[in-house]
Order: structure tokens, then C-alpha cells, then sequence
């Protein structure tokens, strides 16, 4: 299993996306054929960029920063 994602600075419009994948269109079939899975790759304009994990973000792991350290408040230094 892959996956290739659309980079936010592609324009939104279909003509725009369709030049996107259409030029990458023989360099995604070759990432998907040699890459191991799962993969993830970023869609440009022109080229291809691999996505790390740690790139997408987990909405629950920034739920758990923001109570661990709630606006304004600082982390309290524990050191004796």
C-alpha cells in the first residue's frame, strides 16, 4: 500500500492537478514499483518528494501536547 498526496501549493483547479499527475505520471509508477510499502509521496508541480511519517502529524499527539502544556503556562522544571 502507497499513498501520494497533492502538495497544498498546486493551484486547486482541475487543469492545474491534471498537469501535475500527468507529468509525474511515469516517475510515480516507477516510485511505486521500486519503493517498499507502505510509501508516501508528496506530488509537485514538476517533481516528487518522499514524505516522512513524522511529516503528516497525529491530531491525537497534538491533543496531548496542548494538555500537557496548556497556553501561558509553562513546563514546570522538575530538577532537584
Amino acid at each position: 500500500m502507497g499513498a501520494f498526496f497533492l502538495n497544498q501549493s498546486l493551484n486547486k483547479s482541475l487543469c492545474s492537478i491534471t498537469t501535475a499527475v500527468f507529468r509525474n505520471w511515469s516517475e510515480m509508477k516507477r516510485l511505486s514499483d521500486i519503493s517498499s510499502r507502505p510509501f508516501l509521496f508528496l506530488i509537485r508541480e514538476t517533481s516528487i518528494k518522499p514524505l516522512r511519517k513524522k511529516n503528516l502529524g497525529n491530531p491525537a499527539d497534538e491533543q496531548r501536547k496542548r494538555e500537557r502544556h496548556p497556553k501561558g503556562e509553562k513546563a514546570k522544571d522538575v530538577t532537584p
